[in-house]
């Protein structure tokens, strides 16, 4: 297997779908309702079974206003659910793709946001996509 796409359903996930199949590319694709990311055995499960050289991440809780008042699932699916994922590719040794957002810089800069530029979030939303440690 090539590819494994967490997030199949939502907008990043369906583009990637659709892409993978247009270039009749080998994959396997995962809604939140076929695989729970939080769930550390069921990733472990599926990405040891259909060993993929690369995992594409486009799974996310992306409700940015909701996630001030449901903190608790933004950084379960955000910081956990990434993590469950980053650990189950290094135990088979496959590449992964995790795909964040802006919304870990807070905008005021001037110039384009570059990977290595210091992160500064301005809601939990953007605090929930820098804090996963592996």
């Amino acid at each position: 297997m090539t590819f494994l796409i967490f997030g199949k359903n939502g907008q990043l996930g369906r583009c990637l779908v659709d892409i993978l199949n247009q270039k009749k590319i080998n994959h396997a694709a995962f809604s939140k309702k076929e695989i729970d990311i939080t769930d550390k055995k069921q990733v472990e499960l599926i990405i040891k079974k259909i060993k993929p050289k690369t995992v594409i991440n486009a799974a996310a809780y992306t409700l940015v206003k909701e996630a001030e008042n449901n903190q608790k699932k933004a950084f379960d699916v955000n910081k956990n659910g990434v993590k469950n994922i980053a650990l189950a590719c290094k135990s088979i040794d496959c590449n992964l793709i995790h795909i964040s957002t802006d919304y870990v810089f807070d905008g005021s800069s001037h110039q384009p946001y570059t990977p290595e530029m210091i992160t500064n979030p301005i809601n939990i939303y953007g605090s929930t996509k820098i804090v996963c440690e592996v």
